[in-house]
């Protein structure tokens, strides 16, 4: 899918990656993230291989992307999934209730926190999986197309939550992708584009 991508992501940088579907934008983030292994070559993360050492990649870089609840407990509810979450990345409990109400908040889940994922619509189990990257917060995050699927309300929160939060307050280092040229400008200090599994 992929054909001699290279490229470098400086730390605190907002990098949106731009292509048609089809692409390899998630093949992509999944190689570095150390879900995929790439047939040839790697990548380094904070200096690590995802190839040699990809549970320590995992542990820097959380991905978030997709539609139909992958990654969630059916069974739990909202607010469960998000704390046993927590738990999995040794999240103090306190820093854990702070960040799951800011982000149940933000992405206008509060009112369905108690309800299981298996009943929630599917946009609503997209906002959730993003709640998890606002939980989380690792030094790395991509997002895979998060506001697709969205209403524009709610597409314009995360957006704004993005840059203003996670990116010019806790200087997080962002991966993200998009069809959208005009969501890629207004979020992005640099942009890559790739089509066809080249970099253009």
């Amino acid at each position: 899918v992929l054909d001699n991508v290279s490229f470098n992501v400086m730390e605190r940088e907002v990098v949106g990656i731009l292509g048609p579907n089809g692409a390899g934008k998630t093949t992509l983030f999944k190689i570095i993230s150390g879900v995929l292994k790439p047939d040839e070559n790697d990548v380094l993360v904070y200096g690590h291989s995802v190839v040699k050492e990809p549970e320590i990649v995992k542990k820097y870089v959380t991905m978030i992307g997709g539609q139909g609840g992958i990654g969630l407990f059916f069974h739990l509810n909202v607010i469960d999934n998000l704390r046993f979450l927590a738990k999995l990345y040794d999240i103090p409990s306190n820093i854990a209730k702070i960040r799951i109400k800011e982000a149940l908040k933000v992405l206008d889940l509060e009112k369905y926190s108690k309800l299981p994922i298996l009943y929630l619509s599917s946009g609503l189990r997209q906002r959730t999986l993003l709640a998890k990257a606002l939980v989380v917060r690792s030094p790395i995050l991509i997002f895979d197309e998060p506001t697709l699927g969205l209403d524009p309300i709610i597409a314009n929160q995360i957006r704004e939550f993005i840059r203003n939060y996670l990116s010019s307050e806790e200087k997080i280092t962002i991966l993200f992708s998009s069809h959208y040229p005009e969501e890629i400008e207004l979020l992005c200090d640099r942009v890559i584009i790739l089509h066809n599994g080249k970099i253009i």
